[in-house]
């Protein structure tokens, strides 16, 4: 007995939650350098995602990138391109005082 088709079932390409802005990138290698699972590789003068499958979005690419060049993708699928979050998500912009 045949099964069917099922309609969308072709295999699908891993989801990156890293997400470099090409214009941005400078080629300094340092997200390479700094990421611990191997998800980026440098290709010609720019990093790009090589292996998305990898990523555990432990921020530290985007974190160390001096262009502000990577973005990471929350659970929500927004990208995410601010490198100053605390532990608890919120944005630490350094402007001191308490609220």
């Amino acid at each position: 007995m045949k099964e069917k088709a099922t309609k969308g079932a072709e295999p699908k390409e891993p989801t990156s939650f890293v997400h470099i802005f090409p214009d941005w990138c400078k080629g300094c290698g340092i997200c390479v350098a700094f990421c611990p699972t191997g998800v980026l590789e440098m290709k010609g003068q720019k990093a790009v995602v090589a292996h998305p499958e990898k990523c555990v979005r432990c921020y530290l690419c985007a974190r160390r990138c001096p262009d502000f060049a990577i973005g990471i993708e929350d659970s929500e699928g927004r990208v995410d391109d601010t490198q100053d979050k605390n532990k608890n998500g919120s944005e630490d912009r350094g402007e001191g005082g308490s609220r």
